[in-house]
């Protein structure tokens, strides 16, 4: 799968391991070019509407550490808060997509969505969406599917709707680790400061690295088709067509 169709893609790299004392597992990512691409081609400059798709799309990118071969993650939340809704996917080759659609009308509740597919079996489950920040919703909703205190967090500097620095971090408890190790990791995260000095993440053990790439399914092709169909309709004969989802422009 190519993202964007580009010859040569920009992707992060996910960071997995476990702590010094074989107490916790960690996945931690800088993903500041691909949250920085995220973020021009969605055009989105709405500051609490830019760090709710930046977050989205952060902890998805942190949750392609726990997919293998076909399975895939895609969640579909609807803030009410927001008055939007926010779509991200992820499939274990690190491959992540996200757009947020803002609603015309208030909407009704807020709830998460997500499917969990591998081959041909797929598993819906929904819940409501209890904070204000996305990331500590997604955390909600995993620490509720598995059933395993799990911590989900981003950290994204977004400045006049460009993003200067973005990471996250994933950590969950190993067997036999005390019951407040979660609680003291989460009192000692503080958004100001850069995670990649933080004792759990630079003292962590390593155990391999993984890609992410911001990805889209979009083609020329596609979106050539769909200008086609709309301008028949209309009358006109579009020049370009774009992207929703990832905001690529293609002359058709």
């Amino acid at each position: 799968m190519q993202p964007f169709g580009f010859e040569h893609s920009e992707e992060d790299r996910l960071v997995q391991g476990i702590d010094a004392d074989n107490r916790v597992r960690i996945f931690h990512i800088d993903n500041t070019k691909l949250v920085r691409r995220l973020l021009v081609r969605s055009g989105q400059k709405t500051p609490f509407l830019a760090a709710a798709l930046a977050q989205s799309f952060s902890t998805l990118c942190l949750l392609t550490g726990t997919l293998k071969d076909t399975q895939r993650l895609t969640f579909k939340m609807v803030s009410k808060e927001l008055r939007s809704r926010i779509f991200v996917d992820a499939d274990a080759e690190g491959n992540v997509r996200a757009y947020l659609s803002e609603e015309s009308a208030a909407v009704s509740e807020g709830s998460i969505r997500c499917i969990r597919a591998s081959g041909t079996r797929q598993f819906t489950g929904i819940t409501d969406l209890p904070y204000d920040r996305m990331d500590l919703n997604l955390e909600h909703y995993f620490r509720q599917s598995e059933q395993i205190d799990t911590c989900l967090r981003t950290r994204t500097d977004i400045r006049d709707g460009v993003c200067v620095s973005s990471e996250a971090l994933f950590v969950q408890p190993l067997p036999g680790a005390p019951a407040s190790l979660m609680a003291q990791l989460r009192r000692s995260l503080r958004s100001e400061e850069s995670w990649h000095d933080h004792e759990w993440v630079s003292g962590m053990r390593r155990l391999g690295e993984r890609p992410v790439r911001l990805h889209c399914y979009c083609s020329r092709e596609m979106l050539a088709g769909m200008a086609a169909w709309t301008g028949g309709q209309s009358g006109d004969s579009p020049s370009e067509a774009i992207c929703r989802v990832c905001g690529r422009r293609y002359e058709v």
